[in-house]
């Protein structure tokens, strides 16, 4: 029983003080004994007073005036949503990022076969040029060349040449061309022959 009282002070709370036998004779040891129990009893108690605030304090959380200003006003539900409303913009961003790059890749390509074919850029800049003139009309177009009398007259008579060259000698179509070469051969080849006696 005494190991009892020291190993497991709370139990000892409980545990009534030993009674006084009947019919026994020695009242002097009963009387001490209790003494005794109700003296170990107190104690018991003081000791758990004392130990339950230091076993609070213990596990007490810290606390400072940083940690409180951090959490103190915190709501998860408010940082639930903030870190929704982050992960809606990185993906709104991803794809403008994304968007970019493949219009960098187009450009990148547009610059290449310009680089590589000239010709393809003289077609760019003529066609920007024509887009130009039929929306700003004469003021983008290059003014008109004016001709002096001397030039309006060769121009006059290069075209009446060019007119009678046509009526003389009118394109001929592939056949004709053709029977025509064949012709020049035979008699080219009669030439030849009458040349050489044959």
């Amino acid at each position: 029983m005494m190991i009892e009282f020291l190993t497991n002070p709370k139990a000892v709370m409980y545990t009534p003080a030993p009674k006084t036998a009947e019919g026994s004779s020695n009242n002097l040891s009963d009387a001490y004994v209790l003494r005794a129990a109700a003296l170990l009893q107190q104690v018991v108690k003081e000791i758990v007073v004392v130990a339950e605030p230091a076993q609070e304090k213990v596990h007490e959380p810290i606390s400072s005036p940083d940690n409180e200003n951090l959490f103190g006003d915190v709501d998860v539900g408010v940082l639930l949503k903030r870190i929704t409303a982050l992960e809606e913009d990185k993906i709104f961003k991803d794809v403008q990022i994304s968007s970019l790059l493949g219009e960098i890749t187009y450009k990148n390509q547009q610059i290449q076969e310009l680089e590589t074919n000239p010709g393809s850029l003289s077609a760019v800049v003529m066609d920007l040029k024509q887009k130009l003139e039929g929306k700003f009309g004469k003021e983008f177009a290059e003014p008109l060349k004016e001709y002096t009398e001397a030039e309006k007259e060769d121009m006059d008579k290069e075209h009446k040449e060019a007119i009678n060259k046509y009526n003389h000698d009118p394109p001929r179509t592939v056949s004709q061309r053709m029977k025509q070469k064949q012709k020049e051969l035979v008699m080219r080849n009669v030439g030849s022959e009458k040349n050489y006696g044959f």
